[in-house]
């Protein structure tokens, strides 16, 4: 259910009734290039890297549609957030572990500059210290954006303690 709610949201599931609002406006006929432009980014729980390119070429990827001189500076703190993860950003990016493969997916998402991020289960794949790096990177994120925000799936009920300000929990009707 967590991560069909995700889905839903993003627009690559359906729903069965209801209606789904962003900003006052029914998103349900936008297509998924549509929420990224109007800056809804969709981090799902399967890596979502380019692994024939090195992690470097696939942060590029991330930000085509900024200008030259922005980008460099959103690639050049994504490579010092890389460094302080311990991570190579010339590796290709098949080569890396689950794990790493969906950091590099974050920060690669990131250069889009989004007003909601909708991860699903990001840190799925790392280990807890990893996860609390990349929890501190996304609250990082959150200070220097305050009007931006996010929906995080987990199941890990301590790290939806962590990251939300609110926590809805969903499971089986009783």
């Amino acid at each position: 259910g967590k991560s069909t709610f995700i889905k839903v949201l993003f627009g690559i599931a359906d729903r069965y009734e209801g209606v789904l609002l962003h900003r006052g406006v029914d998103v349900s006929s936008w297509r998924t290039d549509r929420l990224v432009q109007r800056g809804i980014a969709y981090v799902p729980q399967v890596d979502n890297v380019l692994p024939s390119l090195t992690v470097y070429e696939n942060l590029q990827m991330g930000g085509l549609r900024l200008r030259s001189a922005l980008l460099a500076q959103r690639i050049d703190r994504a490579c010092e957030m890389f460094n302080e993860l311990k991570l190579r950003m010339n590796d290709l990016a098949g080569s890396l572990s689950g794990g790493e493969r969906q950091m590099a997916a974050l920060l690669r998402m990131l250069q889009f500059d989004p007003q909601l991020i909708l991860l699903d289960e990001p840190a799925a794949a790392l280990d807890e210290s990893n996860s609390l790096k990349m929890e501190a990177l996304l609250k990082e994120w959150k200070q220097q954006n305050p009007e931006c925000s996010w929906i995080w799936v987990s199941h890990d009920s301590r790290q939806a303690e962590r990251v939300g300000d609110e926590v809805l929990e969903l499971g089986e009707p009783e």
